[in-house]
């Protein structure tokens, strides 16, 4: 696992968050900013209310107003930017490293594409390029 400060922009992610009253949806996404002001993350969303909402289920030590701590900007699978205050988060993440991996399937006809994409989006799998040779 790696530590917050270690996360570099452009990293894809995956955390926990340290309420429980927000949903837990960061899974694989993808830093767009790692230490940004309270001023940009109001851009996103209204941070202020909802460190409000969860101040008292925040670990000691977390300043007591919104403005007073950064922010981390990241983009969700759904495409989103969210603004996550960095005593939100667990400082417990894991990186995910990304790859290209190239797989040739021989003695298949064209009209199978259709079905290997299906199989590759049965999978979760979306970004990917299919070359008939």
């Amino acid at each position: 696992m790696t530590k917050l400060a270690d996360i570099k922009t452009g990293q894809t992610i995956t955390f926990k968050l340290a309420t429980t009253l927000l949903k837990d949806e960061y899974q694989s996404v993808v830093v767009k900013g790692r230490a940004v002001s309270y001023e940009i993350a109001m851009n996103y969303e209204d941070v202020a209310s909802t460190h409000e909402n969860i101040y008292s289920t925040l670990p000691d030590g977390t300043p007591r107003y919104a403005t007073d701590y950064e922010y981390m900007l990241v983009k969700t699978q759904a495409g989103a930017t969210k603004a996550i205050g960095i005593p939100w988060i667990i400082d417990d993440i894991k990186v995910i490293e990304s790859a290209t991996i190239r797989v040739v399937v021989n003695n298949v006809s064209v009209g199978d594409t259709t079905t290997i994409s299906k199989a590759l989006n049965a999978y979760g799998l979306t970004d990917f390029d299919i070359e008939v040779l």
